[in-house]
């Protein structure tokens, strides 16, 4: 696999114009718009859910009325221009964002104008917020798209999308090319776990339920496991307000100035791992923050 060159993008963009011109729009997965909703529905229940647990927000202030705060996101960092592989290689594209609510990075192909591709991703994705005007924190989201085993198929033009409320930005898309000259494909059993969803920075207010995300894939499927600002492994046992999802992802209930600090996801298969951390800052309920995160 390698990144084409400047010399031969155009040639990557001519050929592939042929080759997606009208092509429909498709997310990568196919269903990831709809296992998107289904996350956001049990965060939701969950968020929903009184606690037996709750911490008196009395002690860190009086909990002022919400003002309307409009959503914003922005792409920090495209995916690569353009790739160049064969038939069974693995192929790993990366798009950051940062957005308030915490966006949603889906991953999709297709061909249109940057208009359509907003419209197209708005569409589809109208489900995945409650109309609010609550303030429901700030994050950057880093994200990887991870083709285990490249088909023909494959090539084309690949978006990544952040989406926060009704807000969309598309980043420029990764230019797919696809040698299948050689023949069959020699797709490994085993692969590294990658981690393909997480939040460097989230910033959620006291009383809260956040949801700090960790995803990974990999052959055979990577465990997950998390660790708290004390360096203590989080299980029901240890925290009833913390819990693992099975999908990786961490929900804190009822958030805690004590909260503040790193939290870091390891996703372990068989001896080979991959660690990432994410920084929770718990905002007392009267103040303010910046619209932006650097």
């Amino acid at each position: 696999m390698r990144s084409c060159s400047i010399l031969i993008n155009l040639v990557c963009v001519i050929t592939v114009s042929y080759t997606v011109s009208g092509h429909p729009f498709s997310f990568l997965p196919r269903h990831a718009v709809e296992r998107a909703a289904e996350r956001r529905s049990i965060n939701r229940q969950m968020i929903e859910h009184n606690s037996n647990f709750l911490t008196p927000l009395s002690e860190y202030g009086t909990r002022t009325e919400s003002k309307p705060v409009e959503p914003w996101t922005k792409i920090t960092q495209n995916p690569v221009n353009g790739i160049e592989t064969i038939v069974g290689s693995k192929v790993e594209l990366e798009c950051k964002a940062s957005g308030s609510p915490p966006p949603e990075i889906l991953w999709f192909t297709g061909s249109g104008s940057n208009e359509q591709l907003i419209e197209y991703v708005k569409t589809s994705t109208h489900s995945l917020y409650d109309p609010s005007e609550e303030w429901k924190g700030v994050a950057r989201i880093n994200s990887k798209l991870v083709i285990e085993c490249v088909t023909p198929d494959d090539a084309g033009l690949i978006y990544c999308a952040s989406v926060s409320a009704r807000e969309v930005k598309i980043s420029t898309p990764t230019v797919l090319l696809v040698n299948n000259e050689g023949g069959a494909s020699n797709c490994s059993s085993e692969s590294d776990p990658v981690i393909t969803l997480y939040s460097p920075t989230l910033v959620a207010t006291i009383g809260a339920t956040v949801v700090l995300p960790c995803r990974a894939s990999g052959k055979p499927t990577p465990q997950i496991t998390w660790v708290d600002n004390y360096n203590i492994p989080l299980t029901l046992s240890t925290n009833l307000r913390h819990r693992v999802l099975d999908n990786g992802d961490l929900i804190i209930e009822e958030l805690l100035w004590e909260d503040m600090g790193g939290y870091t996801c390891q996703a372990k298969s068989k001896n080979r791992q991959q660690v990432i951390s994410t920084f929770l800052y718990p905002l007392r309920p009267e103040k303010e923050v910046a619209r932006t995160v650097n």
